[in-house]
């Protein structure tokens, strides 16, 4: 989309405000307990602050903000497997070095990815559905993200 002109924007604009709703609901909204969320606090400044920010906010241009942010509220699916997979920007013209993410699918367990996503989630006035365990497992093996590395002491 980077090489439309005007008429081009506004036609898709034009055409996709012209689509019905889906009608589809909301899946309910989901509130951490207080254990959860300091664990998801904790976990998050570890593995994401850097580039999300502390606060959720991102870096202008280059990462993803997570406050206010309405397109993570749904849906989880990119979310996990960008947790699982990594995930890269694209290059284009007006940003021409593309930040990436890289995959935490090695480093953490199912319940960890979704306990970071629903902190993230329902955090900085955030509020979405729960991401749970199993909706993680899925789409570890729906994807081919590897499993955590597990020293022989913990097996």
């Amino acid at each position: 989309m980077q090489y439309f002109n005007d008429q081009d924007l506004q036609s898709v604009a034009a055409y996709l405000k012209s689509l019905p709703p889906s009608g589809k609901p909301l899946a309910p909204v989901f509130t951490l307990d207080d254990f959860a969320r300091k664990k998801g606090a904790l976990d998050y400044e570890v593995n994401c602050s850097a580039c999300h920010g502390v606060n959720g906010e991102g870096i202008s241009g280059m990462v993803p903000a997570f406050a206010g942010n309405d397109s993570m509220l749904h849906d989880p699916t990119n979310m996990i497997t960008a947790m699982l997979n990594g995930a890269r920007a694209p290059h284009s013209a007006e940003r021409q070095t593309a930040a990436g993410m890289p995959s935490f699918a090695w480093k953490m367990d199912d319940a960890q990815v979704a306990g970071i996503l629903n902190y993230v989630r329902s955090s900085w006035g955030n509020q979405a559905s729960e991401v749970k365990t199993s909706d993680v497992a899925t789409q570890r093996k729906q994807s081919g993200a590897v499993n955590k590395i597990t020293s022989s002491s913990a097996q």
